[in-house]
């Protein structure tokens, strides 16, 4: 019987977690749904709105379409930033992570827990910790590559640890020529 509080602390717990990440995962899922169909039928309907030569008041037409680009931009940007699929996808491993643990749970204290290893028990509860801290893991690297490092006017020497291998940077040198200078991709 010393092992039931155990058990009772990592099930609650866990349920606890999963019901967490299944809502945010859902609210993403459906952030994700939202974010791409709303894009989509504002650009297609831009797109409609100025192919409509004679129906529609060109000054109007040049407007809404306008202002349907600016709020595709600014929804776009928003989902660039909190990447709702992205985030939609790692609560979904999240949650199949925890409910694999659930079931494990389950599987050794389906016959009680006389007979139960605590061992087995805190091998689980290590497990669970790790399933979160990947998690939160995951969300910082990700923030942390969005975050901007350096400024155009304080850059980086070639070598500077600081630098992704994405972020290298090479300058093309000039050719200096009777006409002016110019650059080798000109």
């Amino acid at each position: 019987m010393p092992l039931d509080g155990k058990v009772k602390f990592l099930r609650e717990n866990i349920d606890s977690q999963v019901e967490s990440f299944s809502r945010r995962r859902n609210s993403n899922k459906q952030k994700a749904f939202l974010v791409k169909l709303g894009t989509s039928a504002a650009a297609g309907t831009a797109t409609v709105i100025l192919g409509f030569q004679g129906y529609i008041d060109p000054v109007w037409a040049k407007n809404i379409a306008l202002i349907l680009s600016a709020l595709i931009t600014f929804v776009s940007a928003w989902d660039a930033y909190f990447n709702h699929r992205a985030l939609w996808l790692r609560y979904t491993e999240t949650v199949t992570e925890l409910r694999s643990l659930l079931a494990e749970l389950d599987y050794l204290t389906c016959s009680g827990t006389e007979s139960l290893e605590e061992k087995k028990l805190d091998a689980i509860f290590h497990r669970y910790q790790e399933v979160l801290g990947e998690t939160n893991s995951w969300w910082q690297n990700v923030r942390e590559d969005d975050r901007l490092r350096w400024t155009p006017l304080s850059r980086p020497k070639i070598g500077d640890p600081s630098l992704h291998p994405h972020q290298t940077f090479v300058a093309p040198a000039p050719r200096y020529t009777t006409t002016g200078v110019s650059y080798p991709n000109d």
